[in-house]
């Protein structure tokens, strides 16, 4: 790189000591003037006291900058220097920037998760009853649910687990934390089947299942999986990213 004197002129190299005195230009950056100004070999019009003043003020400068002879090699570069200085400044940024941003986010091993669930047995939730339950005999009972009333046949064949599934399924209800609740007394899987007759009244309470239409299910389960998430707060998070995973798991991180 040339050296960075040479880029000015000594503008009183041919003047007097009272030449210097009558008329000393200012410089463009602090204002100060010295005895020894510096000229810009490109314009001719520009005095600075120093090279960090050029340096400094070229961004404006380069604007009102033109050359009366042929742009020296000198300027260029002045002013190469001045533009990988910025771009190094910007990249410092970026690179602790996504160092603070990979710090704050939750590691993820998308291929552990991918394994797990291609080796995933289905639930028992999601398993599919014949739907043959119309034919089959039973009994008729109400179910009140969000301040609604249901309809609910109870197939006479069905298990004590059997009947708290279909009536989760049938409400889209969270089997997790549904209670079943009978004349007053919550029942348990051992005493539902008891308690099931004809137009029997039973309340339920638990939290309503998120639609998960139009989203990927492996995307809701991988979610799951990687953020401890139960399946209302993965769908949830879904929605909001409008169903990229990439974008829910980083909106989950944040929070």
């Amino acid at each position: 790189m040339a050296d960075p004197k040479a880029i000015f002129e000594d503008d009183d190299a041919s003047k007097t000591k009272g030449d210097v005195l009558d008329a000393q230009p200012a410089c463009l950056k602090c204002g100060q003037i010295h005895r020894m100004m510096k000229c810009c070999t490109r314009c001719h019009s520009a005095y600075y006291c120093s090279r960090p003043c050029f340096v400094q003020h070229w961004p404006i400068h380069k604007h009102s900058c033109h050359p009366k002879e042929r742009i020296s090699e000198e300027i260029t570069h002045c002013e190469t220097e001045v533009l990988e200085m910025q771009e190094k400044k910007t990249l410092y940024k970026i690179v602790q920037r996504d160092k603070a941003l990979t710090a704050s986010s939750p590691r993820i091993n998308f291929q552990k998760a991918a394994d797990a669930l291609s080796d995933k047995k289905p639930d028992k939730a999601q398993v599919q009853e014949p739907e043959n339950d119309a034919i089959l005999p039973g009994q008729e009972i109400t179910l009140r649910y969000n301040k609604e009333k249901h309809k609910f046949k109870v197939c006479d064949a069905w298990e004590a687990q059997t009947i708290f599934r279909k009536m989760s399924s049938f409400l889209s209800c969270i089997p997790d934390n549904m209670r079943v609740i009978h004349k007053g007394k919550q029942l348990s899987v051992d005493t539902v089947r008891s308690a099931v007759s004809r137009g029997a009244v039973f309340q339920v309470l638990g939290e309503k299942m998120e639609n998960e239409e139009g989203l990927v299910t492996k995307d809701v389960e991988l979610l799951m999986q990687q953020m401890g998430l139960e399946r209302n707060t993965a769908v949830k998070a879904l929605r909001q990213s409008k169903g990229v995973l990439i974008d829910a798991i980083m909106t989950v991180g944040n929070k």
